[in-house]
């Protein structure tokens, strides 16, 4: 396991997970696709700032009963009955290799609806963004599904709010001899990890910075921490949040995906974005010299 400090909320924790033990053979795709994706995922987001946290662990014990992440939850996310971790989601991948052969175009999102009922709503909203992602990020396309018997289902039992990812069709050689390299589609593997780049993106909040030092002197907005938007996902408003937003004069422009403007307005703190349409946008805040971008998530 390793940790990635958030820049805003470094004690909440979105959790990536997957298990590394097997059953007979190799374990390729069951779960060494899922355990690959996680470290490619981290090798990408390790300097991109995000705030909040996330854990990337590989459990182990998974097939002989949920024993690796059991214990986590029981033992470390509680101790003594108490919560000691405060988990923002915990996002699961669990066999995601395909099969080489198979049309391999399609992943299942993973929703919690059983065990606690109080953290399915949630999961469902979760999901769905978690395709919303996947259709972005990568040329997948999405089936939402059920969460079942993975690492995932102990956190549900404490009342997180959990998600992940399972091949769609099916290669059945989870558990045998056949669970090798040779057998996994590669190209496949790499598309999940594209999904999961950009679905950690969105649940940590990556944020990056365009431009930086003014020769203004106003302060420049040079700060990850020093603009804020929210809530994300909005509806029909989004706040703008600016230290001394009072003297500051700035713009704000949202555009799509494509780069296209959406909106654009000067010195609100309020933006009404009830005609936009659901959907990821990008969100950049102007002073002289200075910008920075924020991806939002309209979903109404």
């Amino acid at each position: 396991m390793i940790t990635k400090t958030g820049t805003l909320y470094p004690n909440k924790y979105v959790i990536i997970c997957g298990h590394f033990d097997t059953i007979t053979g190799p374990g390729t795709s069951d779960n060494g696709s899922g355990t690959s994706v996680i470290l490619e995922v981290a090798r990408i987001l390790k300097d991109v700032p995000t705030e909040y946290s996330i854990k990337f662990i590989h459990f182990s014990g998974e097939e002989q009963g949920l024993y690796g992440s059991a214990h986590y939850a029981n033992n470390v996310e509680f101790q003594s009955g108490v919560r000691k971790l405060d988990i923002k989601l915990v996002f699961n991948l669990d066999q995601v290799g395909g099969k080489i052969g198979n049309v391999n175009n399609k992943i299942i999102c993973e929703r919690d609806t059983s065990g606690q009922s109080g953290n399915n709503a949630a999961s469902n909203t979760v999901t769905q963004q978690l395709a919303t992602c996947t259709t972005l990020y990568s040329p997948l396309q999405t089936s939402i599904s059920n969460a079942y018997s993975s690492d995932y289902m102990p956190f549900e039992k404490k009342g997180d709010v959990i998600t992940g990812f399972y091949e769609y069709t099916r290669s059945y050689n989870e558990h045998t001899v056949n669970d090798t390299f040779a057998n996994v589609d590669p190209v496949y593997v790499f598309k999940v990890a594209k999904a999961a780049v950009g679905a950690m993106q969105h649940f940590a909040t990556a944020s990056s910075t365009v431009s930086a030092v003014s020769a203004s002197k106003e302060k420049p907005l040079t700060t990850l921490e020093s603009v804020k938007m929210y809530p994300n996902p909005a509806k029909n408003i989004l706040n703008i949040e600016l230290p001394d937003s009072g003297t500051r004069s700035f713009t704000v422009e949202i555009t799509n995906l494509a780069g296209l403007s959406m909106l654009k307005d000067e010195n609100k703190s309020q933006l009404n974005i009830s005609s936009l349409e659901n959907g990821i946008y990008l969100c950049t805040v102007k002073n002289e010299g200075s910008s920075v971008t924020r991806k939002i998530i309209i979903e109404k």
